[in-house]
């Protein structure tokens, strides 16, 4: 029987790009628990680099109760920041909540383990320089490749 979560217009709308986020926090986090230092799709095993490579299909059908928990934490943050935003309209608080919205990504995250062709993995964003920083800013995020996009 599926859960409330796994029918919701969410996860359907999401679809693939929220199942490889999920799959992605899985496998790092299984990951991560035999080695610390394997933080990101860059530095793990070879075999696990490449999202559609058997093992990490194996991975996805074997763990997927690990997967759909990634799945229903981002089911969950969506619907509670849906709550927020109507509890701020109710309060008169036209903006409700704010959040901030990313620069780019992480160079080792799930945007680019899925589709590192849409991304410039040997460049970086970040802010020419100016009186608060002389000598600019590296951001150590990937831009999308201006060609692909």
């Amino acid at each position: 029987m599926m859960r409330r979560w796994q029918r919701s217009s969410v996860v359907a709308r999401e679809g693939e790009s929220l199942y490889w986020q999920a799959a992605f926090d899985a496998l790092h986090a299984w990951l991560m628990q035999q080695n610390s230092m394997h933080w990101g799709w860059p530095v793990w095993p070879k075999a696990y680099q490449d999202t559609n490579s058997p093992e990490v299909k194996a991975f996805c059908t074997e763990r997927a109760d690990e997967v759909n928990f990634y799945l229903w934490l981002q089911w969950l943050a969506y619907t509670q920041f849906a709550r927020c935003w109507h509890t701020s309209q109710n309060d008169d608080m036209p903006i409700g909540l704010y959040r901030d919205l990313a620069v780019g990504v992480a160079e080792g995250g799930a945007e680019t383990w899925r589709d590192r062709e849409l991304y410039c993995l040997k460049a970086s964003v970040g802010a020419p320089p100016d009186i608060l920083g002389p000598l600019g800013q590296n951001w150590g995020l990937p831009p999308m490749d201006p060609h692909i996009i």
